[in-house]
């Protein structure tokens, strides 16, 4: 139950992260936005892992070091300038809905990259992302 808690307050993190990034677009181009962005989630999440296991942060094994830096690029510098750029560009509900598409990527990387298998729940459910993608840009 703690996981989707969670879960839900990071969703509504996201959600208010990009009326703020569309507020912020107004002023200073998508790239400013994604360096302030960076910098200051760099200094929170740094602050906040110190607090939390300062010792564990140098404990991280060398062989998943690779994943660790692959994930840190793709997400923070290269996903946030294109979602900030999105969002400057098709407004935050179009933008954060093809942006709530990441399950449909994480599945195919998940089966392709994990060994992992799919039911037909998440067949399903894949289904109903593609449907709604198809919604949202269907509508000019």
């Amino acid at each position: 139950m703690l996981g989707i808690a969670l879960s839900i307050l990071a969703g509504a993190g996201f959600g208010a992260t990009a009326v703020i990034v569309r507020l912020s677009v107004q002023h200073m181009r998508p790239i400013t936005v994604t360096l302030v962005s960076i910098v200051a989630g760099a200094v929170m999440t740094l602050a906040a892992a110190s607090a939390i296991d300062g010792r564990g942060m140098v404990g991280v094994a060398a062989a998943a070091l690779p994943w660790f830096l692959a994930a840190g690029l793709l997400n923070f510098p290269a996903g946030r300038l294109l979602n900030f750029t999105g969002v400057s560009l098709a407004g935050v509900s179009r933008a954060s809905l093809i942006v709530g598409a990441t399950p449909l990527f994480a599945l195919v990387l998940a089966v392709v990259l994990g060994g992992e298998s799919v039911n037909a729940t998440t067949i399903a459910g894949t289904l109903a992302i593609i449907g709604g993608l198809a919604l949202v840009l269907s509508q000019q």
